[in-house]
């Protein structure tokens, strides 16, 4: 069986192989082309949308990277800011994406509503989570509306670790200025 299976191979590639050779022999001869290398520099994305912060001491800034316009880094935690679409900023489905994330169950609509807290961010007020998981994992989550775009800061990682830096969280999303 194994002899008939090992023959049954050699002739598909056998046929392929013929396939192609009388598919492409039209007596041209092969040509080579050379195409310059693209000797531009390679940058990160340009935000969407002109905004600063002030980044918190100790932190690393990765850039832009994706969706998001940056990422930063600190002992145990990733912060990332991120513009959506308006019609992203649906509290429900968000809020329970990112408890999945932390091993939690879906919580309705008002569960969600009474576990929000407000930031200001710019002048607007955001809707702010703070997400404890079952598995030693945690989420902070700010979302804020401005123009035509639904902002998210989100800040993930463990436990203790965002314990320690949910000062410096609240401090750069509160220092965010969208400079329009």
């Amino acid at each position: 069986m194994e002899h008939f299976k090992l023959l049954i191979k050699r002739m598909a590639a056998l046929i392929a192989l013929t396939v192609s050779t009388i598919s492409c022999d039209n007596g041209d001869e092969f040509k080579t082309y050379s195409i310059p290398k693209d000797k531009t520099e390679k940058t990160a994305t340009k935000p969407i949308a002109n905004i600063s912060w002030k980044k918190p001491e100790g932190w690393k800034e990765r850039g832009a990277e994706g969706l998001r316009i940056a990422t930063f880094n600190a002992e145990g935690i990733q912060v990332t800011i991120i513009p959506l679409e308006i019609e992203a900023s649906d509290i429900e489905s968000n809020v329970n994406r990112w408890r999945d994330q932390v091993g939690l169950a879906q919580a309705t609509l008002q569960e969600i509503e009474s576990a929000k807290k407000e930031i200001e961010v710019d002048g607007t007020k955001g809707s702010y989570f703070d997400i404890d998981g079952t598995k030693g994992e945690r989420i902070l989550a700010v979302m804020v509306k401005h123009g035509t775009k639904s902002w998210f800061f989100k800040m993930t990682g463990k436990t203790e670790a965002i314990g320690r830096e949910k000062t410096n969280f609240e401090t750069l999303v509160k220092s965010v200025k969208f400079n329009e």
